[in-house]
């Protein structure tokens, strides 16, 4: 009879656990998730806040509008995904883009594209499932950073003039260039990232404990249970830690120091991990992804050192 009750509860337990991470896959890793549809009250324009709030949004439409040419290519799993162009006939560089999770370029780039403008060529990549791009699962980079090599393909075989090449992610679009520092990729000179993360599975464990108070190894364990079933990945395959320890190219990093989506010590972990030379820069102040909005000229004159050392 114990025996039999023990059996009905670890199955009762392990129903619950693989339930909790099923729950947390959708919340997560489906693109079209309710918890991100929910539209948020916008702020006071006249508080801190609110002017903020409506600077970024300005910005983003400003850099909506600015013209472009499509481009498409098909990711290894069969997904056709999509970018924006920025031809530039004065361009000293090239600078693929990849923007954060649930994000897109005009918004998490809308303080960074101008300053690229200038003399960069640009691809701005919608990510498998967001913007034009298909794909109903956001992978945390584990597809990601394949689909950044295709890119990165297709932009070397346009490269007539032999420019070099940079990677730039914010946020999942950081995590994401990072997990290629390892990877041999033409051209390239630099990789720049911008408050990215160390794992997956750490950053589902920065927000178990925002949202529960406590890390639930267990849930995660099931989450990547629901991973590998339903979209044929690993959890560990988001991992930007390891590729960089075995990094081919210069990284900058940035980050903000009031990060409360992704805390800074992501990017102190991915900078003492990074076996290349790096440079990292904290912004006093700057909430997540708001770095080049709060200090615009420091971050312009940090990324343009950056560039003028490794064309």
């Amino acid at each position: 009879m114990r025996s039999k009750t023990i059996f009905t509860f670890a199955s009762g337990l392990a129903a619950l656990t693989l339930s909790a991470g099923y729950m947390t896959f959708n919340m997560s890793v489906v693109e079209d998730s309710k918890t991100w549809k929910k539209e948020r009250k916008e702020p006071d324009p006249d508080t801190p806040k609110g002017k903020k709030y409506f600077a970024q949004r300005k910005a983003e439409e400003e850099v909506s509008a600015l013209p472009y040419e499509d481009a498409w290519i098909t990711s290894y799993d069969g997904l056709k995904l999509h970018a924006r162009h920025y031809p530039n006939e004065n361009a000293k560089r090239i600078v693929i883009l990849c923007h954060g999770y649930h994000g897109s370029v005009a918004g998490d780039f809308s303080f960074i594209l101008p300053m690229l403008k200038k003399d960069c060529e640009i691809l701005a990549i919608d990510e498998r499932s967001t913007g034009e791009s298909e794909g109903k699962y956001i992978t945390f980079g584990a597809k990601e950073k394949k689909d950044i090599l295709l890119w990165a393909s297709w932009m070397n075989e346009r490269n007539e003039k032999q420019l070099p090449v940079y990677l730039y992610g914010v946020s999942m679009g950081a995590a994401a260039v990072l997990m290629n520092a390892d990877q041999k990729i033409d051209g390239l000179k630099g990789i720049i990232a911008d408050c990215g993360y160390t794992t997956m599975d750490r950053i589902i464990s920065d927000v178990q404990k925002a949202w529960y108070k406590a890390s639930l190894k267990p849930v995660r364990m099931a989450l990547d249970f629901w991973c590998r079933v339903l979209d044929d990945f690993p959890m560990k395959e988001a991992d930007a830690l390891t590729p960089l320890s075995s990094a081919k190219y210069p990284v900058l990093f940035f980050h903000g120091t009031e990060d409360r989506f992704v805390a800074p010590y992501h990017t102190k972990m991915n900078a003492a991990a990074c076996a290349s030379e790096h440079k990292e820069l904290y912004v006093e102040n700057a909430t997540h992804a708001s770095s080049a909005q709060m200090s615009p000229e420091l971050y312009e004159k940090t990324l343009r050192e950056f560039f003028a050392e490794h064309d």
